[in-house]
């Protein structure tokens, strides 16, 4: 009678360890804080071919969780592209083919959130007719609806 009972304490043990363990599951990294709102960007190339990083761009982000959309006004090609956000940073990919044809251009955008303020880089890479790129400091600002 004695081991049943010591068998089933263990279970019991187990089971609570599981019980924490899976309650826990989602708390493995930082949380995500809050993009969502209307920004305004602005990339200050500093390699590369600059005409390729300039031009004020206006996105307003929603998230769900941590997955973050873009709704830009034509023809900004980052329109519905989406990314992630852990702890405080926001990492978006996206790429599009120019209407003139070609290669597909890839961009990217790496910020951390500072209050109402973004900060980071933006990142353009061409193919053809070769391979040219662009790098630029961007900072962002959240409009006040």
């Amino acid at each position: 009678m004695r081991s049943s009972v010591v068998h089933a304490l263990r279970q019991w043990a187990v089971l609570a360890v599981l019980a924490g363990a899976a309650c826990g599951a989602g708390d493995s990294g930082p949380a995500c804080v809050d993009f969502a709102g209307t920004w305004s960007l602005s990339p200050v190339p500093w390699g590369g071919v600059p005409n390729l990083c300039y031009g004020r761009r206006v996105w307003t982000l929603s998230q769900t969780g941590c997955n973050v959309t873009v709704s830009a006004p034509a023809p900004d090609p980052a329109n519905g592209a989406t990314g992630h956000v852990q702890g405080e940073q926001l990492y978006i990919e996206w790429s599009w083919t120019p209407s003139q044809g070609g290669c597909t251009l890839r961009e990217h955008v790496a910020v951390t959130l500072v209050g109402d303020r973004m900060k980071g880089n933006y990142g353009i890479a061409q193919c053809t007719p070769t391979y040219i790129s662009c790098s630029a400091t961007v900072e962002a600002t959240r409009q006040v609806p």
